[in-house]
């Protein structure tokens, strides 16, 4: 059990079964979804602070990190969730497999950006995280409000 205190130490997430279906037929014979507990703002000791910008992927906005595909030959890199191939930035050059900026490193799998005090604001980023395991009425209830809640967004949130 320390093990996965230590995994949700690092990253401040803790999976609803500490593992990962391996195929469809896994996730499906399961009878517990699986999910995701993540704790926002949670102090990690280990937390890895770059002072420089993210590298975002063109398509979804994901930024750059260990799970990316890297194509060192071609400067390019994948973003994990959307599949989109990216070029990396051309402070980025001199990157290989010996040369790796801190969001590529294993074990920087959550980090901080300390952004300088020049760049634009970004927008307002929401989630909503919704348990789907309700009664109908309650469902219906629940998405209502998020509907209402998605129309009282911001213009310029993601």
């Amino acid at each position: 059990m320390a093990e996965f205190a230590e995994m949700e130490e690092v990253d401040a997430v803790r999976m609803v079964w500490n593992v990962w279906p391996a195929s469809r037929l896994e996730a499906a014979k399961s009878v517990i979804p699986y999910g995701a507990i993540y704790t926002p703002i949670k102090k990690i000791s280990s937390l890895q602070v770059a002072e420089y910008e993210p590298v975002l992927c063109k398509a979804c906005g994901a930024a750059l990190n260990p799970y990316a595909h890297l194509d060192f030959a071609a400067k390019l890199w994948g973003c994990p969730f959307c599949l989109s191939r990216n070029h990396f930035p051309a402070h980025y050059q001199g990157i290989s497999e010996s040369v790796l900026p801190a969001e590529l490193f294993s074990s920087c799998t959550t980090i901080e950006y300390s952004l300088p005090a020049t760049s634009p604001p970004r927008p307002p980023t929401f989630i909503f995280v919704v348990d789907t395991c309700l009664a109908e009425d309650e469902l219906s209830a629940c998405r209502g409000a998020l509907q209402q809640a998605v129309s009282l967004l911001p213009d310029h949130a993601q």
